[in-house]
């Protein structure tokens, strides 16, 4: 496992089923290319969602140099919310940020197409973070979600409790 764990991949099918779907809509239903939402709500939205998912992918990427360097698990911070930040700031905020500022309305599937390729393919680097720190990942693991953010986060006392 590389330290981008399985990005690479997922954002290459990421990438992909974009180029499809955006190339479908432009030639064969091009009505579908606006939301019927006025143009500066869309912007607007968009651009929240952007400023947003970066500030959370900053901060996750700014956590895990710390820790790569220092060989340990990141379980606090943003970790303590979704296992997975990076992912999730681009799933569940910039992507989608950007498909309501270009009012696709094909453009809200990839989100969705992102988020069952991690379900697909995040078993590799789970695997891999299990095998390097053990017991330690799979408690954090059971108490932090995927992608979803826990809006209550659970500590290490309530759950030895």
């Amino acid at each position: 496992m590389t330290r981008w764990g399985i990005g690479v991949q997922w954002a290459l099918g990421t990438l992909l089923y974009s180029a499809a779907v955006f190339g479908l809509q432009r030639a064969y239903l091009p009505d579908l290319d606006i939301m019927p939402i006025p143009a500066l709500v869309a912007l607007t939205t968009g651009i929240i969602l952007v400023a947003a998912g970066l500030a959370l992918y900053i901060a996750a990427i700014r956590q895990v140099r710390a820790a790569l360097h220092q060989r340990k698990l990141v379980t606090d911070g943003v970790y303590a919310y979704v296992r997975h930040p990076i992912y999730a700031s681009f799933t569940l905020l910039i992507v989608p940020g950007i498909a309501i500022m270009v009012r696709s309305v094909l453009g809200l599937s990839v989100p969705v197409v992102m988020y069952l390729l991690l379900r697909a393919l995040i078993g590799k680097e789970e695997a891999h973070l299990e095998q390097q720190f053990g017991d330690e990942y799979v408690r954090y693991r059971d108490r932090a979600n995927l992608v979803f953010p826990r809006l209550r986060r659970v500590s290490d006392e309530e759950e030895s409790a």
